[in-house]
């Protein structure tokens, strides 16, 4: 008998008032503005091109990312920069990113300091 593989999904993402519910595997997530200490975009390449996706640090050091595309992409993109003070501006990086001018841009650090590492995991 074959043992049958679970196909590692996605998270799903839903923006609220407080912050950001992430849903893993059915296993929701609060995750509220003041927890999220990075936020960096980065590009994947695709057979048809470029997706742009943003890597999102917690306080407690796990990273989530939503990727250009999924259903709460411009939800996530308008919530981060209207709940975090500071962060980059879309048009100041997205151009450049999905233009292939820059693999990965730290978008917000509220502690200032490295760049997020990240390892897309999709």
């Amino acid at each position: 008998m074959r043992q049958r593989i679970a196909a590692k999904r996605r998270p799903e993402f839903s923006v609220g008032i407080d912050g950001l519910t992430i849903t893993r595997n059915r296993i929701p997530r609060q995750v509220s503005w003041a927890d999220i200490t990075k936020v960096a975009a980065f590009k994947r390449d695709i057979y048809l091109g470029i997706v742009v996706c943003l890597a999102i640090e917690m306080e407690d050091g796990a990273t989530e990312h939503v990727i250009e595309g999924d259903d709460a992409w411009l939800d996530v993109m308008e919530a981060l920069h209207t709940n975090l003070p500071g962060i980059a501006k879309r048009e100041n990086w997205f151009l450049d990113m999905a233009a292939g001018k820059q693999d990965v841009i730290l978008i917000y650090d509220r502690g200032g300091g490295e760049a997020l590492r990240h390892e897309a995991k999709f």
